[in-house]
């Protein structure tokens, strides 16, 4: 008897470990802030964060990346910005779809270090003709460490200037000409990754600038044109 009641016991147990993943997948499927975590491969950890210009969050942007296991990693951002995806490889691709304005996604393509906490931030700029991108990252506390630009879509930008502020903050500066595109940015020391395609580090920036035209200014109103007063006769004196 003891012993079909520990067979009894552990086939509910078996049933209930099966069924516990299984509800869990289902019930983040209804939410889109959640992240579908792959359940075979979890792979890397990743917070993306998407910001606008003034580095304000943008909530309710939706995110699909490649997990470790080849499938689709879908997530939304939150009110904070950040949408959190698990389940990637270590080099690790994904696209911020089209929102708002945006007409268009933006592809990312970086390395990723497993089993450390790993943090992207998209920042879309729109800047008129002639003006700089200026990018204002954070220095986490790190020997030796600095931003550095690693890869660009669009037309190249070389970088132009780079300032350190203080002890917690980097500027970068660019001059992108007319059009769209992205610079991809790590924080990272240069000389580990020399001679390789791209770094493997933990902090990455995406900057999404969009240069405009600047409006040409309206003419003047030319002044309204008055007709000349008439001429009137003079008149003749009365007769006494």
């Amino acid at each position: 008897m003891k012993i079909r009641r520990w067979s009894l016991l552990a086939l509910v147990g078996l049933l209930f470990a099966y069924a516990l993943p299984a509800f869990a997948a289902d019930a983040s499927s209804n939410d889109p802030t959640r992240v579908l975590r792959s359940v075979n491969a979890r792979g890397t950890f990743l917070n993306l964060k998407v910001v606008d210009g003034k580095g304000r969050p943008m909530s309710g942007v939706r995110v699909t990346a490649v997990g470790s296991d080849l499938n689709d990693v879908h997530a939304v951002t939150g009110p904070d910005g950040i949408a959190h995806l698990d389940g990637l490889p270590n080099e690790s691709k994904g696209v911020i779809h089209p929102f708002k304005k945006q007409t268009r996604g933006v592809n990312w393509d970086i390395l990723l270090e497993s089993g450390r906490e790993n943090n992207c931030t998209i920042q879309f700029y729109t800047v008129y003709e002639k003006n700089p991108v200026k990018v204002k990252l954070p220095t986490p506390a790190r020997i030796e460490h600095k931003w550095e630009p690693i890869t660009y879509q669009g037309a190249k930008v070389p970088l132009k200037s780079l300032r350190i502020i203080d002890e917690n903050w980097q500027e970068m500066t660019f001059y992108p000409p007319l059009g769209r595109g992205v610079i991809t940015s790590a924080y990272t020391r240069p000389w580990e990754w020399s001679g390789k395609p791209m770094p493997m580090v933990t902090e990455w920036n995406l900057a999404v600038w969009n240069v405009i035209k600047r409006p040409q200014p309206k003419p003047a109103p030319a002044a309204p044109v008055t007709e000349p007063a008439p001429v009137v006769a003079p008149t003749e004196p009365a007769s006494n």
